[in-house]
């Protein structure tokens, strides 16, 4: 893994044969991250009691080989009614004909981090997801079945069809 910022780069198998990674970002400054499952988890710990929850806070590990995780650790403090809006994004890149490093084993990480800035401006994020809505509805409303079973509906109208498109 490489860590910039508030994102979280997975390189797995990149360096050899891959043209793409996964990242896991945020859209707000973080405190704290783990890329390593065993300094996340603990080596005796269960999923259900992960060390660095139990601490309180991540070690910022790097994972140098197999089992790496992304967590990203972030103190937050609201007075009484105060909100604050960020978003966590998980994305597969596609590096499209740039060039993989910008030095030795070092990622060219252009692509995944205008991606975090686009969906760091406000009401991005509601804008993306309205557009995915329009897009599902558009393509699995072109046959609809009203029986008198709301859960054949909802199966034929949308589940079947989406699992037809995402296995195709």
């Amino acid at each position: 893994v490489e860590i910039e910022g508030s994102c979280i780069f997975h390189k797995t198998e990149y360096r050899e044969r891959r043209n793409h990674y996964a990242l896991f970002g945020c859209t707000r400054k973080i405190d704290g991250y783990d890329t390593s499952r065993d300094a996340f988890v603990g080596v005796h710990n269960g999923l259900q009691d992960p060390k660095a929850v139990l601490a309180g806070a991540c070690t910022d590990s790097v994972a140098h080989g197999w089992n790496p995780v992304g967590v990203h650790q972030i103190n937050l403090e609201l007075a009484p009614g105060a909100t604050e809006t960020f978003a966590f994004i998980l994305a597969y890149v596609d590096q499209e004909g740039l060039p993989k490093f910008d030095a030795p084993y070092v990622m060219n990480k252009t692509r995944g981090l205008e991606l975090v800035a686009r969906y760091s401006r406000p009401g991005a994020i509601d804008e993306a997801f309205a557009a995915l809505g329009k897009f599902w509805s558009g393509l699995l409303g072109n046959l609809q079945a009203a029986t008198p079973c709301s859960h054949l509906d909802r199966m034929v109208n949308t589940w079947n069809q989406y699992q037809c498109m995402s296995t195709f």
